[in-house]
């Protein structure tokens, strides 16, 4: 199974995430890395899973990450297993009103990015995952590190979930 995950960083947190994911699944799986800007459309073929990561700009992915998926096509997921992750600053780590009614009305990035994701005829692994960063720039907040860990741990379990059914 060849896993790809493709994303964007702003401060190094989204880099960081994608990185922990990359050394956990490489364990088990070849695993390409790749920054959005670098994305390279032939991997689309290559690829049976791809993990697209964006930090929540806006309430929603990063310029990159829509450019780039605005470049494949409408089916570009077909037969793929896809799912999302993004960081964000959790409401109750700020003080602003207005924050928290934002982030309760739009979600963050992972929501959005899974919804184009299945919309490009991507099949869901597992559902989208949000990792929290201290801040507006970080750095991951304690603790999310082994959370990442546990999630590439799930992905490693639903991947070979998969490869037991039956075609």
């Amino acid at each position: 199974m060849e896993v790809y995950i493709i994303y964007d960083s702003y401060f190094g947190n989204t880099r960081k995430v994608s990185e922990i994911l990359a050394g956990e699944l490489n364990r088990s799986f070849s695993v390409s890395l790749s920054k959005a800007e670098d994305f390279v459309h032939d991997k689309l073929d290559a690829a049976d899973i791809f993990i697209i990561g964006s930090p929540t700009r806006g309430f929603t992915f990063s310029a990159r990450i829509k450019q780039l998926l605005g470049k494949v096509s409408a089916n570009a997921f077909q037969n793929k297993q896809v799912t999302a992750f993004d960081t964000r600053v959790k409401p109750e780590d700020t003080d602003s009103g207005v924050y928290k009614r934002f982030a309760g009305l739009f979600g963050y990035a992972a929501d959005s990015l899974q919804r184009r994701l299945l919309r490009k005829k991507g099949r869901l692994l597992l559902p989208a995952r949000g990792f929290a960063v201290e801040g507006k720039e970080g750095p991951l907040k304690q603790g999310e590190e082994e959370q990442i860990k546990l999630w590439a741990a799930e992905i490693s379990h639903a991947i070979e979930e998969q490869k037991k059914e039956p075609e």
